[in-house]
């Protein structure tokens, strides 16, 4: 299943990684970069998928420089698949790694970006993303604006994520 709550059959087998990296990054890590070695090579939404679950894992592994060039790879991925709602979760990831590594101006940017192509209960998880991203950098007011935004988003898709 994807970000939007949409099953895609290119998508099905990778999707996994995108939890899986936030709760066994070394794993989920290990698994991308086998999705990515794999012949035939993987379709550009899944090598998206792959890619951005390698950026998540690096990045919450302290390495968050690696992490952005993964998520860079999963944005051109994302982008060659045509799928919108893919590019926008991975804007999404894109943008807070950025804001965390100190480039606040293009990681809001990306985060923005991201929110106007998300749609569904892929825009509550980008209102929770920017929001962690705006209070990190001390803006809680519009963090707490995001996310009151975001809750019912979440609540109306049943996502306890």
């Amino acid at each position: 299943m994807s970000e939007d709550g949409d099953s895609s059959p290119d998508t099905a087998g990778a999707d996994h990684l995108l939890v899986l990296a936030h709760s066994r990054p070394v794993e989920a890590l290990a698994q991308a970069r086998a999705v990515l070695s794999g012949r035939p090579p993987a379709a550009a939404a899944e090598a998206s998928i792959a890619h951005q679950a390698a950026g998540i894992s690096l990045r919450d592994l302290g390495q968050a420089e690696a992490g952005l060039g993964e998520l860079r790879r999963a944005l051109h991925a994302a982008q060659a698949s045509g799928q919108a709602q893919r590019e926008a979760d991975v804007r999404a990831s894109l943008g807070l790694t950025l804001a965390l590594v100190g480039n606040t101006t293009r990681g809001m940017a990306q985060l923005d970006g991201a929110l106007r192509m998300a749609q569904g209960v892929l825009a509550g998880r980008v209102l929770m993303r920017r929001a962690s991203a705006l209070s990190d950098l001390g803006r809680h007011a519009e963090a707490l604006c995001d996310l009151n935004q975001a809750a019912p988003i979440l609540h109306r898709h049943r996502d306890a994520l």
